[in-house]
């Protein structure tokens, strides 16, 4: 499962109902990335792998927020792995990591 897009791909992870995303999440392609997720963010999806995520900015941030806020409203949970050192850093000095499930490495 491959979505395209200019700037970010998700495809299926290395396990059941994971995601691997890769490429550039920021503000230039947030909306279309929000609506392109729609199509890729699943009830089966539990995890995102941002290993692949090259650049990413507030925006991606507040992306993060927002799914793993639809992901719980469906009565699951949402984690992400290998989310880049700047954004858990933000997500950190936004005070919004207690409520993002980021797994270690």
């Amino acid at each position: 499962m491959s979505t395209p897009s200019a700037t970010l791909k998700a495809s299926a992870g290395p396990a059941p109902g994971s995601l691997m995303l890769s490429g550039t999440l920021d503000f230039a392609n947030a909306a279309s990335v929000f609506a392109q997720s729609t199509e890729w963010l699943t009830p089966e999806i539990h995890e995102l792998d941002l290993a692949a995520v090259k650049n990413a900015d507030s925006a991606a941030l507040a992306l993060l927020v927002v799914w793993a806020a639809q992901v719980q409203r469906r009565g699951n949970a949402l984690s992400y792995r290998h989310v880049p050192q700047g954004l858990q850093a933000l997500a950190k000095s936004c005070a919004v990591d207690a409520v993002l499930d980021i797994r270690a490495n």
